[in-house]
């Protein structure tokens, strides 16, 4: 039987992020029997974007928004890695043009070893919320696929060669000794992110440089998505190449269908109170709901098996709640009456 890996995101980003919280959450993950644990990778983060995000913790009854917290990946990974012994540690998704790549590299290999190869490594290019952060780092938002790709290609010959040089039109270097390479081989896992809208060259890096592919999508997209993907590895030498794929899936729990689906709205709530994006509109907001996972244990088991039916192994499972208090309580929930069933 294929092994199913949930995993909660840790509260290293939004209204309860801090330390103690982060240390918590992860110690649960792990007591629950969860598999991962996720966290998210920015350098900057405005008030906007702070009340846009209800997989970080939403705003409610006059709740009071608190600083647009976000704690620096690959460190908090390094805390992570200390704390905990079993689940995997994952960033989803780590915005690759805005770290040079030979430095992203030894970092990416040092967790893997403090970790005894437990990390995974979401890649992502970024998108129109990320422009005003990528643009302070010096990044040109036009070029950050082209970017992204050609990092990839030079993290790989880090990881994998004794000496690594690589000659590009965004990185150039020649004789690279760095050691330690990463306890998993070849190295961790690539997941890449993007691609709710089937968009060709998502896939086509999946294809081409990734592990595996975690869209934003239901569970329709991905038996169209990984029968391209992998029809499109063929094209590049990666004939029978397995690909895991994992579903970031938005988690309103309860007890009852009822109380979820108010957690649910109160969620939305929050967000169509403070979002005022360029891109929002119904059809975002019918997708938004396509993806996620709302109502009881037993709603829920049903939604997953259609994704575990799709072929998806790896579920990132950002709880929708407005405390830290609910969040463990939810976790708990979807521990003890969900994952038994996978």
């Amino acid at each position: 039987m294929t092994k199913i890996v949930f995993g909660p995101q840790i509260p290293a980003v939004g209204r309860f992020a801090s330390v103690d919280a982060i240390k918590m959450v992860a110690n649960d993950a792990e007591s629950l029997g969860f598999g991962a644990i996720f966290m998210r990778d920015h350098v900057e983060r405005d008030m906007h974007q702070h009340l846009h995000h209800t997989s970080t913790g939403f705003t409610e009854n006059g709740q009071e928004p608190g600083d647009p917290n976000v704690y620096e990946c690959f460190t908090t990974m390094g805390l992570l890695a200390a704390i905990t012994t079993d689940v995997e540690i994952g960033v989803m998704i780590f915005l690759v043009p805005q770290r040079n790549p030979i430095v992203a590299a030894k970092q990416i290999a040092t967790l893997d070893a403090l970790s005894n190869g437990r990390l995974i490594v979401g890649i992502g290019v970024g998108n129109v919320d990320h422009r005003k952060e990528m643009e302070m780092l010096g990044v040109n938002y036009k070029v950050r696929g082209a970017m992204a790709d050609e990092y990839i290609r030079a993290m790989k010959e880090i990881w994998t060669k004794p000496v690594a040089s690589f000659k590009g039109k965004y990185v150039n270097f020649k004789d690279a000794t760095q050691y330690p390479k990463p306890v998993r081989k070849p190295h961790p896992p690539l997941m890449i992110g993007g691609g709710y809208h089937l968009q060709p060259r998502v896939l086509q890096r999946v294809a081409e440089l990734g592990d595996g592919w975690v869209p934003m999508a239901p569970p329709g997209h991905f038996k169209e998505g990984s029968a391209a993907i992998r029809t499109m590895a063929e094209e590049h030498g990666r004939k029978g190449k397995e690909f895991i794929f994992m579903a970031y899936t938005m988690t309103s729990i309860a007890p009852t269908r009822a109380e979820a689906e108010r957690r649910y709205t109160a969620a939305l709530e929050s967000q169509s109170v403070f979002q005022k994006r360029q891109d929002s509109s119904q059809i975002e907001a019918k997708a938004f709901r396509e993806r996620a996972l709302v109502g009881s244990p037993d709603d829920v088991i049903k939604r997953i098996q259609e994704y575990v039916d799709a072929g998806v192994t790896y579920f990132e499972v950002p709880f929708m709640t407005s405390t830290l208090e609910e969040l463990r309580d939810r976790m708990k929930l979807f521990g003890k009456e969900v994952m038994p069933s996978f």
